[in-house]
């Protein structure tokens, strides 16, 4: 058995969706230690940012359901993760540090964690774009003789037959 485009752009788009969501979850989440007010705390503001996301789309023109979902689990992660390096930067800020230097230092002294949240932060930023291009395209196949026009989402394109051209040889 085989599977096609039609099966992965099916399949693909839940799970990302819900990889992009861990991605922003799970930092969140204190090993053994997550009660229901700080997992409410950490969660609120993302939750925020991905509400008013999703109510801002629709208002910009947005109708797609799955995009809109997208795009809002997107900003709930990348909220996360800015939030994340908020507040390690104010604690870092409360002991005396400006807060390009706490954040710096952040980056300095915990590479691995702060880097993940970085390479987080690019994953999320790619997923972005990648619902952008899939959201905003437009193809048609369109068979046109010389001289016909046609438009396209308010672009008139006209084709003026083939063009030929001859090239200089190279000058040796």
């Amino acid at each position: 058995m085989t599977v096609g485009a039609p099966f992965y752009e099916r399949v693909i788009a839940p799970l990302m969706a819900v990889l992009i969501l861990a991605m922003g979850v799970g930092p969140l989440l204190a090993w053994r230690r997550t009660s229901l007010i700080s997992l409410w705390r950490n969660l609120c503001l993302p939750a925020i940012c991905a509400a008013i996301c999703a109510l801002v789309l629709p208002l910009a023109g947005i109708t797609d359901v799955g995009i809109n979902i997208g795009f809002s689990v997107s900003i709930f992660t990348a909220a996360a993760i800015l939030y994340e390096l908020w507040r390690g930067a104010r604690v870092r800020h409360r002991h005396g540090e400006a807060y390009p230097l706490a954040l710096y230092m952040l980056f300095k002294r915990y590479r691995q964690r702060y880097g993940g949240y970085l390479v987080h932060l690019g994953l999320v930023i790619l997923a972005i774009g990648v619902i952008g291009s899939h959201a905003f395209q437009t193809q048609h196949d369109i068979t046109l003789k010389t001289g016909q026009e046609t438009t396209i989402d308010g672009y008139r394109f006209v084709y003026s037959g083939n063009l030929e051209a001859t090239l200089p040889d190279k000058q040796r």
